[in-house]
């Protein structure tokens, strides 16, 4: 079984040099995907911020692409290239389902409808690209 940590609000975000940081996480992103039985924290099941979905009888490489950054040759142009749009008006069952609890659990036919909801970043909109200090040479 596949284990998702879906975050449900915009992170606040770091500072770099003085512009808003485009590598932080939002709302919608996967943040992690792991095997059935991780041991999830405290933050992770008891927070507002975050939800655990897990996919019965599922593998987890198959939810990797979820977490894949977007990026530019060596930049980073999003945290993640695809996130889960929750705002959509066909996302309303989803937020219901989210609402009941922080460790929910999608059969099939969710599963179906959850993937449906997967949406490519849109990074072209980005004015800054981020890129980490190691490759500037600093």
């Amino acid at each position: 079984m596949a284990e998702l940590l879906l975050q449900m609000h915009h992170g606040i975000g770091r500072r770099v040099r003085g512009e808003r940081d485009w590598v932080s996480t939002k709302r919608g992103d996967v943040i992690c995907v792991h095997a059935d039985g991780w041991q999830w924290g405290y933050e992770e099941c008891m927070s507002e911020h975050f939800r655990v979905v897990c996919f019965p009888g599922r593998p987890e490489q198959e939810y990797m692409r979820l977490v894949e950054s977007a990026m530019l040759g060596d930049y980073m142009l999003a945290k993640r290239r695809r996130f889960i749009d929750l705002d959509a008006q066909r996302a309303g069952w989803l937020r219901d389902v989210l609402a009941l609890g922080t460790v929910m659990r999608l059969d099939a036919p969710e599963r179906r409808r959850f993937m449906q909801l997967v949406t490519d970043r849109p990074v072209g909109i980005v004015q800054r690209v981020y890129r980490p200090m190691a490759l500037n040479g600093v």
